[in-house]
This record gives C-alpha cells, sequence and structure tokens, in this order.
C-alpha cells in the first residue's frame, strides 16, 4: 500500500506515522524504529535491540580479520581480546560524531533542557536514533567486559575496580539517556555529553591497538607512531576532561536545575539525578586526565 518512496517523501510527517493504517513491512519498521514516541518506549528497546546485533555483527567482523592477521583470540585479555574493543569503540565513535555534530548544530534552541516541542519531529527521531546507536554500545561494552573476567572454575565474574568504575560509567550513561526518553526532554543534553566522551574515543583506542601491535608485531612506523599519539592523546583527552569538562558541567547543571525550562521539561528529580550523574562521570574522569598527561609528557 505505501512505497519506500512515500515513507522517504513524508518523513517530514512522521509524527503521524501512528495513524497511517497499513500492513506493509516498510511502514512496520519505520514504526518501530520511531522511538520518540516514548510513551512506547518497548519500540525504543527494540532499536537498541537491533542495534546490538549489528554492533555484535561489526565485532564479528574485526574479530576474523585480528585473527587472519595472526592476532590470537584469548578470553583472558590476550591481544585479539584486547583489541577488538578497541575497534568496535572506533567504529561506534566514527559513525556516531558526524551525524552528531551535526544535529547539536542544527537544534533550534541549543539548550540541554529543551523538550521534544522544541525541535521538529525528524530532529527528534534523529535524535533518538543516535541516543539508541550509542546505549547499544554501552551494554553490549559492559556485557563483554564482564565476559572477559568471568572464570569458569568458580563460576564468577572477577572485575577489577578499574572494570567497576567502567561499568558505573556505563550504567550512568545508560540510565541518563533512557530517562531522556521517558521524560521526552533533556536529550540535548545527554548529546552534548556523548560528544564530549566520543571526540577522543578515535585517537585513544588507536593509541591502544598501536601500543599493543608494538607489543607483538614490532616495527619502526608502529614504534615512531606510538609515542605521537600518546602525547596526542594525553593533550586532547586533557584538555577536554580537564578544561572544557567542568565547564560544560556547571552549564548543564545550572540549566537542568536553575532554570524554569529545565525544572518544568525535565523535572526537579530526574534534574538533581542527571547533576550527580555527570558530576561524578566528570570528577571520576579528571584523575585518568592527570594520570595520562603526566605519564605522557
Amino acid at each position: 500500500k505505501y512505497s519506500i518512496a512515500f515513507t522517504l517523501a513524508n518523513i517530514d510527517n512522521i509524527d503521524n506515522i501512528d495513524n497511517m493504517e497499513s500492513t506493509s513491512p516498510v511502514m512496520m519498521l519505520s514504526k518501530i524504529l520511531t522511538p520518540y514516541k516514548a510513551k512506547t518506549l518497548p519500540n525504543s528497546f527494540i532499536q537498541v535491540t537491533i542495534f546490538m546485533f549489528v554492533k555484535l555483527l561489526i565485532r564479528q567482523a574485526w574479530w576474523m580479520l585480528l585473527e587472519w592477521n595472526g592476532w590470537e583470540y584469548d578470553q583472558k585479555a590476550g591481544d585479539c581480546q584486547t583489541s577488538l574493543g578497541t575497534l568496535v569503540a572506533i567504529t561506534h565513535s566514527a559513525t556516531l560524531l558526524l551525524p552528531l555534530t551535526a544535529l547539536l548544530l542544527s537544534h533550534p534552541t541549543k539548550k540541554p533542557s529543551a523538550s521534544v516541542k522544541d525541535s521538529s519531529d525528524l530532529w527528534n527521531w534523529k535524535a533518538w536514533t543516535i541516543i539508541s546507536w550509542c546505549q547499544s554500545y554501552m551494554i553490549q561494552d559492559a556485557i563483554w567486559l564482564l565476559y572477559g573476567t568471568y572464570d569458569p572454575a568458580t563460576m564468577k565474574v572477577n572485575p577489577t575496580a578499574d572494570d567497576v568504575m567502567f561499568l558505573l560509567h556505563h550504567f550512568a550513561t545508560t540510565s541518563y539517556m533512557t530517562a531522556a526518553k521517558g521524560v521526552q526532554a533533556g536529550h540535548y543534553s545527554a548529546m552534548i555529553l556523548m560528544w564530549f566522551g566520543e571526540i577522543t574515543n578515535p585517537i585513544h583506542n588507536t593509541y591502544e591497538i598501536v601500543k599493543t601491535a608494538v607489543k607483538i608485531h614490532p616495527g619502526p612506523r608502529v614504534e615512531a607512531a606510538l609515542p605521537i599519539l600518546g602525547k596526542s592523546f594525553a593533550a586532547t583527552y586533557s584538555f577536554v576532561r580537564i578544561v572544557l569538562g567542568p565547564i560544560v558541567t556547571l552549564w548543564l547543571v545550572y540549566h537542568l536545575l536553575l532554570t524554569k525550562d529545565g525544572r518544568k521539561n525535565v523535572g526537579l528529580v530526574c534534574g538533581v539525578w542527571w547533576s550527580v550523574m555527570v558530576i561524578a562521570v566528570v570528577h571520576g574522569s579528571l584523575g585518568f586526565a592527570f594520570d595520562y598527561a603526566l605519564k605522557a609528557w
């Protein structure tokens, strides 16, 4: 009844999609991939699940490529296992940063506490899709992290203190994005935090891969690249986390808690919860930033 061309031509009226009566697979898929109708949070869950499956395929592709090049797989942090996570992270950031930046710059109000009513349905649709893409990464990364610490002999996971910090970070970010879908507001603030979290990801994980390459495939190129990448990552990460991080935190907390729109759109309870999580994550990253800077320089 409805063609793909019809769906694309009417995407600006996507808010009416639930009123279109059709059994067409195209229209059904369009409805599933429209999580900004947060009354239908199950749609968002389906979208995140689909994206997790896509990330699993990406991980499998990188795994095959690494093994083909002689990087042996080992559940307990072998070279292939370590680099798999970094390659998936780079792929995640590479596919996320450009559309995320474009959306942030194109928002009508650019207020962290903005609600879905402050932007077009098309903008919201794109924003929720990007947020679901990020949620799928956080959930899957946490699962693989726990899998890597699993001990078959005791049938228990044994995460280190750093692992626990990463898991808490993933919980904070995922719950923040899920709550934004629930209250239908504050998604712009989630995307700002996402941008600052991902902007140094490619160079960081490239540095981690080169560190592993130097160990198992030493050569003049990787050995020359390692100190350059290390200093570049330390400089960018330190600037983003130590200089920009506190400024962005104050700006977000101010809008969430001390403005009328923030209290109205997000709500006081959610605003307080988000503010605590933002402060905790930024504060926690300061130690890593100083540590990286001192080691690199």
